[in-house]
């Protein structure tokens, strides 16, 4: 039984805080709507080529990890995001 949260890491193009703003005002760009994790954390951190955005789906336990597996998609509804991210970086350059 894994209960440890689903992780995911990127590395942008664009600054944190433009990475915020897409997560924040894209989201209906980039988020399927039927996915409803009950406990995500993101954390944006700038690095010298843009930033780092860590992405952890946790809150698994005895009683939902059954359900982990229905959760495959982050890669591809997180692959989305980073493209606006960056995207949006290049348009502002």
């Amino acid at each position: 039984m894994n209960t440890a949260p689903i992780t995911h890491r990127y590395d942008l193009t664009c600054s944190a805080a433009r990475a915020f703003a897409v997560y924040v005002t894209r989201i209906g760009e980039w988020w399927h709507p039927t996915y409803t994790p009950r406990e995500v954390s993101v954390s944006f951190a700038p690095q010298p080529a843009g930033c780092r955005v860590d992405f952890a789906h946790g809150g698994w336990n005895e009683g939902n990890v059954a359900d982990r597996a229905k959760f495959s998609e982050w890669p591809v509804i997180l692959d989305r995001f980073a493209a606006l991210a960056n995207a949006a970086a290049r348009e502002l350059a």
